[in-house]
C-alpha cells in the first residue's frame, strides 16, 4: 500500500514536472533578446500586450515537451518554462531601466513599441552607407580577379561581376554592427524569388569599429544558402522580406546566423569566392 502511495506521487511529480519543460534548447533560450521580442510580437506601433502575453507567446513558441521525465532525461538541461518566464521578464525589467531609449514603452501594464527617432541617420546618410558597401565589394573582388561593374538602375542586383567568362548578379547590403555586436539585414522577398535560380549572390557588409579602427566584415550567401537557412529557421522570413539577424560571440569572435534555430557561419565570413 505504502509502495503504491509512493508511485503514485512519482507519477504526480513527474507529470508536474512534464508540464513544465519545454522543447527549448538553452542556445535557443539565449538568443532571446529585447530586440527579437520587439521583431517577433511588436511588428507595427498599434500592438500592445501584457506581459503574460509576451511570456505565453514565448513558451507557446518553444512547445511542451512529449518527453517523460525519466532520470536520463535530468543530464540535457531542459528549458522549463519558468526559465523563459524569467527570462522574459529580466529583459522587460532592463529594458525599461533604458527611459526613453527603450525599445518598449510601458502604459497602465500594457508593452508597446517605441517609436524610434535618431537624428543621427538620415535618408542621404543611409544613401552613402548603402554606396560605400558597394564600393567596397567591388574593390574586394577586383583584389580577388573578377571585373566588376556598378548598374546604373536599381532593379534589385547592384553588382555584375565576370571571371573566366561566367558573370554574376550581386545584392549588396551594408549596416553598422550594434553595441551588442549584432548585425541586421534585410532582403525584400519579391526581388529574392525574382532571382531562384539565377547566378546571384548576396553580400552582407557589416561595419564595426575594432580598435578605433573602422572595418568591414563581408558575408557572401547564394540564394540556395538563404532559402535552406529561412527552411531551417535560420533567417526569419515575414509576409515581405527576408530578415536577417547576425551576432559575433563576445569571447571568440566567432558568427553566427540566428532566428528559431542557430548556425556558425564563418564559412561565409571574408569569402570572396563567388
Amino acid at each position: 500500500m505504502i509502495f503504491t502511495e509512493c508511485t503514485e506521487l512519482c507519477c504526480v511529480w513527474q507529470r508536474s514536472k512534464l508540464i513544465n519543460i519545454t522543447t527549448m534548447t538553452n542556445e535557443e533560450l539565449d538568443t532571446i533578446t529585447i530586440e527579437t521580442i520587439v521583431e517577433d510580437i511588436f511588428t507595427i506601433l498599434s500592438i500592445k500586450k501584457r506581459k503574460k502575453d509576451i511570456v505565453q507567446f514565448y513558451i507557446n513558441k518553444a512547445g511542451l515537451s512529449t518527453e517523460l521525465f525519466a532520470a536520463e532525461n535530468l543530464t540535457k538541461s531542459p528549458v522549463t518554462v519558468t526559465m523563459i518566464t524569467r527570462k522574459i521578464e529580466n529583459l522587460l525589467k532592463q529594458d525599461q531601466k533604458q527611459g526613453q531609449n527603450s525599445f518598449l514603452k510601458l502604459t497602465k501594464s500594457f508593452y508597446s513599441k517605441r517609436p524610434k527617432h535618431n537624428p543621427n541617420i538620415n535618408p542621404t546618410e543611409s544613401l552613402y552607407t548603402g554606396k560605400a558597401g558597394e564600393c567596397a565589394v567591388m574593390s574586394e573582388l577586383l583584389f580577388y580577379g573578377y571585373n566588376v561593374n556598378s548598374m546604373m538602375v536599381d532593379e534589385g542586383v547592384d553588382l555584375v561581376a565576370s571571371k573566366d567568362n561566367v558573370y554574376y548578379y550581386i545584392q549588396v547590403k551594408t549596416t553598422n554592427i550594434t553595441e551588442k555586436n549584432r548585425a541586421y539585414f534585410k532582403i525584400k522577398s519579391q526581388k529574392f524569388d525574382g532571382f531562384l535560380g539565377t547566378q546571384i549572390r548576396y553580400f552582407l557588409v557589416a561595419r564595426c569599429k575594432i580598435k578605433n579602427e573602422e572595418r568591414n566584415i563581408f558575408f557572401l550567401f547564394n540564394n540556395g544558402d538563404i532559402a535552406r537557412l529561412s527552411s531551417q529557421q535560420k533567417i526569419n522570413e515575414s509576409s515581405d522580406c527576408l530578415n536577417i539577424k547576425i551576432e559575433f560571440d563576445d569571447r571568440t569572435g566567432r558568427a553566427f546566423i540566428y532566428d528559431r534555430n542557430r548556425e556558425d557561419i564563418d564559412f561565409y565570413m571574408n569569402n570572396f569566392n563567388l
